[in-house]
């Protein structure tokens, strides 16, 4: 989210249910200003769901700004004031259909940080028990686990293009499963 500083410093351009575009004048450094554009978001978190016997939960995610429907694995947007490890169990559930007993914070990351204030909080979700998804209005997500070296086959194949979702995969990857 965009800190208090910089939200008196910038004007709102558009106010939608999900961002902000917000104006901002920026100093040259030959004179003058140029104006600046930004998204100003709430934060999110990103998933990488691990079964017991050590799959991977992915997802099959339509994704309106790119008419695509994507590889993923979950995420979601935060709801004001709500603690990052909190929402990473509500929407590993909400969005896989699996109950996590845990998540442990793997990193932080700015996924697009020339135009979006997001920062998105990657965690691991264990002790997954199977319940049901539990989809806003306009989801349309499908569920599929698999063996983690096939996930990373489809990041190297370029099948798997979603950033947050080879960041975080990548990261329990190479720093998690191999310290186990």
């Amino acid at each position: 989210m965009v800190s208090d500083a910089l939200k008196s410093n910038s004007r709102q351009a558009l106010d939608t249910a999900r961002f902000q575009v917000r104006l901002t004048e920026v100093p040259k450094r030959g004179g003058g200003t140029r104006t600046y554009g930004f998204l100003s978001t709430a934060d999110a978190v990103v998933i990488v769901p691990v079964l017991p016997d050590g799959r991977v939960v992915l997802i099959r995610n339509r994704r309106i700004a790119c008419e695509q429907v994507l590889w993923e694995v979950p995420a979601g947007t935060m709801e004001a004031g709500e603690d990052p490890a909190e929402c990473a169990l509500r929407e590993v559930e909400e969005e896989t259909g699996y109950k996590a007993q845990k998540v442990t914070p793997i990193h932080g990351f700015f996924g697009c940080p020339g135009m979006v204030s997001e920062f998105l909080h990657a965690y691991v979700a264990e002790g997954l028990e199977k319940t049901a998804q539990n989809l806003d209005d306009t989801e349309e997500i499908e569920v599929h686990p698999m063996p983690l070296e096939q996930a990373l086959g489809m990041i190297k194949d370029g099948t798997l293009k979603d950033a947050k979702s080879i960041a975080s995969l990548l990261y329990y990857a190479m720093f998690m499963k191999g310290a186990e």
